[in-house]
This record gives structure tokens, C-alpha cells and sequence, in this order.
């Protein structure tokens, strides 16, 4: 998976050189758990380049709910993920949620004959997971791979 990056948000708003280079997402993490009774368990970018696929494959437990949201999307592409049988592409500034114990894949597909370097634009969007609210807090939760 060599198009394929992650970047732990979670982490870097923990330092003070992290909050001041991510001071939007880290003011969205204090906020997101001052509203909210779920439990976050995870933040982090992601970004995939052209003609990256990632596998179909599950989460670890079903614990969790995951929220993306799309950041910079490749409008004249195809980015997108399959879940549960169903296709979902993102869209900027909109999020949808799914519960990744389902098995799901991801794919950003330029046509063809973009394939070159005129595709370059990377797929970002943000990762948030939130602890499954009918899952016993007793319930120990298993570190993201």
C-alpha cells in the first residue's frame, strides 16, 4: 500500500508543537469531546494516492463506530469505499458513519487514461472512531492497526 498514509491526530494534540501545527483539528477533538458523551478513541488524516486500493478487510471488534469525513476529495474521480455492499464516495465537509467491523474496501480509481502524473491529487479525509455506545465500558478496548 505504498499511496497510503496515516497521520494520529489523537497523538500529535497531545504535545504543544502538535496543538500549534494542528490547531483547527485539535480545537475539533476538545470540542467533539466537551458536547458529547461518546468515548474517542482515535483521530487521524488519511490520505491515499491515485490508483491506491485498500483490501477488503474488517476492524478488530466491533467496539467502535467510524466517522470519515472528506477533506480534499478528487472531484473528476472516483474515490471511494464499499461497505456492508454498499458504495459510499466522500464529499467535502460531509461525513457518514459505519460500524468497521463489516468487512469494507477502499479504492481511489482514476480513469485510465489519467493514470499519469496529471492524477497526482491525493484523497484526505478525517478518521474519527467513537466507542460503540451498547458496548460495555468493562470492555476492553483493542489499540487501532
Amino acid at each position: 500500500m505504498d499511496g497510503f498514509m496515516n497521520y494520529d491526530v489523537m497523538a500529535a494534540c497531545r504535545s504543544a508543537t502538535g496543538r500549534a501545527e494542528l490547531p483547527a483539528f485539535c480545537a475539533v477533538l476538545t470540542e467533539l469531546g466537551s458536547r458529547t458523551d461518546a468515548r474517542i478513541e482515535l483521530m487521524r488524516l488519511s490520505r491515499i494516492q491515485p490508483g491506491t486500493i485498500i483490501s477488503l478487510h474488517t476492524g478488530l471488534h466491533n467496539t467502535r463506530w467510524r466517522l470519515h469525513m472528506g477533506l480534499q476529495v478528487p472531484s473528476s474521480y472516483h474515490a471511494h469505499m464499499r461497505v456492508g455492499g454498499r458504495t459510499v464516495e466522500w464529499q467535502v465537509g460531509k461525513a457518514f458513519v459505519f460500524d468497521d467491523s463489516f468487512e469494507h474496501e477502499v479504492g481511489w480509481e482514476p480513469p485510465v487514461r489519467e493514470m499519469d502524473m496529471r492524477a497526482s491529487e491525493a484523497r484526505i479525509i478525517l478518521i474519527v472512531d467513537f466507542r460503540h455506545p451498547d458496548a460495555p465500558s468493562s470492555q476492553p478496548v483493542c489499540p487501532p492497526v
